[in-house]
């Protein structure tokens, strides 16, 4: 076994029990050391799963899913480092974050939702997917970087050259290996932040199934014209408006996808129907049931009789 081989297989450690191909797939089998190397030498091509049974993971991403690798480099200098940049299978940014050790998923999703929430980004994807899996679950895979000569990770070029180069995968492993990062600093950080693990939230259900809307959709949609989104909340308030409408049993999606559509339209700046409706299939498709009411964007907007956002 070579080191790279040994590095590779080790920075991006997952679930054992199955993998992602490249066509969208889950191949239900153990994962191998070969597997990774097929991989690496671009002759099979594996997605892993980041999140183990225990709820922890190896790894972070943020997967922009666009060509921007300077805002990407942006976000890069909002969290902990080092961080590793990749231009993906489809030509888009991914920032990759390594640990030590296992680190809790909840952790990193709090932290790297943070920074897309800072970006006013709410809708952009991090994986793990999930703070915690439920019984049978796997999670969502992510394909692995460097299929042979694809998907590089990228650096800065030096002055004068072209604005982003490849890394050579030998020299790319081995930095991102020798420089993983302490778990402890990202649970940390997170809880500065405000992130707590699933078992300190409040109690969730089913997805769909809420008797009544929650409060807060109902008082932020209520005085929309009184307290109109501003900017910088703009995203978060609409995302966790959505998922509290979502939530709902009562309201059909049209119903609830036209008072979300209010809601923009009253907005200082609203974002484009277009951008909305990504806001709302991401709300739909992630299935959540907490109410996000506790995020700090959410604080000037939600009902002052909250119990999430005022515990």
């Amino acid at each position: 076994m070579t080191r790279i081989h040994g590095e590779f297989h080790d920075l991006f450690r997952g679930r054992r029990d199955a993998y992602g191909t490249l066509k969208g797939g889950v191949v239900r089998t153990a994962v191998t050391h070969d597997d990774y190397v097929a991989h690496l030498e671009g002759r099979v091509s594996i997605g892993v799963f980041p999140m183990l049974d225990d709820d922890t993971t190896w790894f972070g991403v943020i997967d922009l899913d666009e060509p921007d690798f300077d805002f990407a480099r942006e976000m890069q200098k909002y969290l902990p480092s080092p961080s590793w940049l990749e231009r993906s299978r489809s030509g888009n940014a991914h920032v990759w974050f390594f640990f030590d050790q296992p680190c809790p998923a909840w952790a990193v999703r709090g932290l790297l939702r943070s920074a897309t929430q800072a970006f006013d980004r709410p809708e952009v994807e991090v994986f793990p997917k999930q703070d915690a899996l439920r019984e049978g679950m796997v999670g969502n895979y992510i394909n692995l970087p460097y299929f042979g000569a694809e998907r590089p990770f990228l650096a800065a070029a030096p002055d004068g050259g072209e604005p982003w180069v490849s890394l050579p995968a030998d020299i790319a492993i081995h930095r991102a290996y020798a420089d993983r990062q302490d778990p402890t600093t990202w649970v940390a950080r997170a809880r500065l932040l405000g992130a707590k693990p699933p078992q300190e939230r409040e109690a969730t259900s089913e997805w769909g199934t809420q008797p009544t809307l929650h409060e807060c959709a109902a008082y932020i949609i209520e005085r929309r014209h009184e307290n109109p989104l501003r900017r910088g909340a703009r995203h978060v308030v609409l995302f966790n408006v959505a998922k509290q409408l979502l939530n709902w049993r009562e309201v059909s999606q049209i119903e609830a996808f036209n008072w979300l559509r209010d809601l923009n339209e009253a907005a200082e700046a609203p974002i484009s129907h277009n951008e909305l409706q990504r806001l709302f299939d991401n709300a739909r498709e992630g299935r959540y049931t907490s109410t996000g009411c506790d995020e700090p964007q959410m604080i000037e907007y939600v009902s002052p009789d909250c119990p999430i956002a005022h515990a």
